[in-house]
Formats: structure tokens, C-alpha cells, sequence
């Protein structure tokens, strides 16, 4: 999907992002919650900003 709003955003790789000090992810949902928990172990993110309902969801694993 191209359009003017996806063509305002810029991507690195896991590499260049365990370079960043500090690295925050908002992220939500159900569909998210192995993506959120992989990152989450691996150390590529030190702060997360989610709701509630996934919050719980991550805990329960």
C-alpha cells in the first residue's frame, strides 16, 4: 500500500534499531501480541506504550 500517508514513514532493521540508546513501540491487539512479545525479549524495544486488554494479554503468556 503506497499513499500519502505510508510514503511519510521511514524503516531501519533490527540491526540499525539495537543501535538506538533508547527505542519506545506503541502497540496494540490480539494479532499483535507475538510480534509485541518477541520484541519485547529480544531486547529491541525499552519501552511500550499498549492498552490495557494487550498488557493483560502479554502478561498471560
Amino acid at each position: 500500500m503506497n499513499n500519502e500517508f505510508t510514503r511519510r514513514f521511514i524503516g531501519i532493521d533490527a540491526e540499525q534499531l539495537q543501535a538506538c540508546p533508547h527505542v519506545a513501540a506503541i502497540a496494540f491487539g490480539g494479532e499483535k501480541i507475538g510480534a509485541i512479545d518477541a520484541s519485547l525479549r529480544s531486547s529491541l524495544i525499552h519501552e511500550l506504550m499498549t492498552s490495557v486488554d494487550t498488557a493483560r494479554m502479554l502478561l498471560d503468556l
